[in-house]
């Protein structure tokens, strides 16, 4: 079974949140809505996966994520842009070291997406092992989050080996995400139901997020933004 990940459906997805939360029509629950001269902002945290396991699949990883990041990119929310930031983590590679759970912050918050991508396109594998609870809780304390609740707030993580590897468990890091109001998607790089038997539905559930997956032999379709 294949699934992939739909830029437009994330597109979707994050304008309809927006909406919810009050970035578009501010909600009469909120402390202090939006005026109409204040920009909606989206904040997502890229954690991939650069182990050995990963040859063959990260290039594919690589384009899937950043088909989805700019489409986010060319977000238009109730008629308005949103203010995106994108941060990168790569996990999994023994040069990081153990101190750090084998994690590297690449890039904070930034909306300077050709430079990113240079970033994410020059990632490569190197060994290791992949500790995905270490990986969501190092990037929601280094990052600097909008403490907003309007602010859309997101991790995207991709990887291929199990999902409780390491001694920072996900519950733990899954606490912090609720916490902070950061939702957390998981993408496995293979196949579905390998996935869940390697737990990456878990984080999904207690992220309040998504579970999905892509495959080796997958071909990327192009879609054009709307």
């Amino acid at each position: 079974m294949k699934k992939f990940i739909n830029p437009v459906y994330v597109l979707i997805l994050v304008c309809t949140s927006l909406s919810i939360m009050g970035l578009t029509k501010p909600k009469r629950l909120q402390q202090k809505p939006l005026s109409p001269t204040e920009t909606p902002k989206i904040q997502v945290a890229v954690l991939l996966d650069v182990s050995n396991s990963m040859d063959g699949l990260i290039e594919q990883a690589k384009a899937q994520l950043w088909n989805m990041v700019s489409t986010m990119g060319k977000a238009q929310c109730d008629g308005k842009t949103p203010q995106i930031q994108i941060a990168l983590f790569e996990y999994g590679r023994p040069d990081n070291g153990i101190a750090s759970g084998y994690v590297r912050q690449i890039s904070g918050f930034t909306s300077n997406l050709d430079a990113l991508s240079q970033k994410l396109f020059s990632l490569h594998t190197n060994g290791g092992d992949e500790y995905c609870g270490q990986v969501i809780y190092t990037s929601l304390n280094k990052l600097t989050w909008d403490a907003a609740k309007s602010t859309y707030k997101v991790i995207f993580i991709a990887g291929n080996e199990d999902f409780l590897q390491g001694n920072l468990t996900y519950t733990k890091a899954c606490a912090l995400a609720r916490d902070k109001g950061v939702i957390v998607n998981t993408i496995y790089c293979g196949d579905r139901l390998q996935g869940i038997r390697e737990h990456w539905n878990l984080n999904a559930e207690c992220g309040n997020g998504s579970y999905t997956n892509i495959n080796q032999d997958a071909r990327i379709d192009e879609i054009p933004t709307p």
